[in-house]
């Protein structure tokens, strides 16, 4: 299924969120994941700090347009690769802006093979640096502690109001689960699946980040493959149900355990949900065969025309 995954368009755009806080979504990466690779979204976070200076996190492809239009709001100043996840796109930007200072997570620095370098602080020696009692980078880490604590505030913000939205949809959900409600408002079972996945996708997402990827995995298997929605709800509803399994897929693969890989791959790659719509692709893909086929035989009926 590469190829299906939903980008959060427009892509390349600056999205302001919040008080010189803006988000850039990306193109979709593949992230090797056993026997097959598994896409994802990129996105990136830009803050603006004092001097219109600013800071980049979890930097997405480069981008000419793009840079044009952050050049606008101020120069880089620092570059940060948040995991072992999220690097990719770190050097690409340090190259357009050598003078920025480049912070990696632990592990980073090993998966870009690079070693200390001059700008570049990494995160695994952090400590060190503190024991070092140097003036500058005991105000570099402050600031970016201070920063953390302002992109906080705004999460925690949104997710109170994420939270509303996810009890909304609740509501919604279990008022036209009586048949006698949907028929009385005119209201599908395809468009009732649509607003259950809208808050699956925010308690997935919830999960992942207080509860750690395994529990995520495992609420996609007991809460999201549904014995009981019909197969055109599934089917309508595919993009939704094709973004909730490649993000349980892309979690899976963050847990780095080759066990737990293997246990809950096979149970996500065999679910219902999953099944029908390999099946739907399937139908699909045999409805355009017969067309290419009657279309050759068109070709070769005119060409044995021709030769007579």
């Amino acid at each position: 299924m590469e190829g299906m995954l939903r980008l959060y368009s427009p892509i390349n755009e600056l999205k302001q969120i919040g008080e010189d806080i803006w988000i850039v979504d990306g193109n979709e990466i593949h992230m090797s994941f056993k026997l097959f690779k598994v896409p994802f979204t990129t996105r990136m976070t830009i803050v603006k700090i004092d001097n219109n200076k600013l800071w980049i996190h979890s930097p997405i492809a480069f981008n000419k347009d793009l840079n044009d239009k952050i050049k606008e709001l101020g120069d880089i100043e620092h570059i940060i690769a948040p995991n072992k996840y999220h690097y990719s796109y770190v050097l690409d930007w340090y190259n357009h802006y050598p003078d920025a200072k480049v912070w990696l997570a632990k592990g980073v620095s090993t998966k870009l093979k690079i070693d200390e370098r001059e700008n570049f602080v990494l995160l695994d020696n952090i400590s060190k640096t503190s024991e070092k009692d140097s003036a500058d980078d005991k105000e570099d880490y402050e600031e970016y502690k201070k920063m953390i604590k302002e992109l906080t505030k705004v999460s925690i913000e949104r997710t109170k109001k994420q939270k509303e939205e996810i009890e909304k949809m609740k509501g919604i959900v279990a008022y036209f689960s009586n048949d006698e409600k949907q028929r009385e408002f005119n209201i599908s079972d395809d468009t009732v699946r649509g607003f259950e996945l809208q808050f699956r996708t925010q308690e997935m997402s919830d999960i992942g980040i207080n509860e750690g990827a395994e529990k995520a995995v495992q609420y996609y298997l007991e809460n999201v493959v549904s014995d009981t929605a019909t197969e055109d709800a599934i089917r309508f509803n595919k993009d939704d149900e094709e973004s909730l399994y490649f993000s349980a897929m892309y979690l899976l693969s963050m847990t780095g355990d080759e066990k737990k890989i293997d246990k809950y791959s096979k149970q996500l790659e065999n679910t219902r949900n999953m099944k029908i719509l390999q099946k739907y692709y399937g139908k699909e893909e045999s409805k355009k065969a017969p067309e290419n086929t009657s279309k050759g035989k068109n070709k070769k009926e005119s060409k044995k025309k021709r030769g007579k």
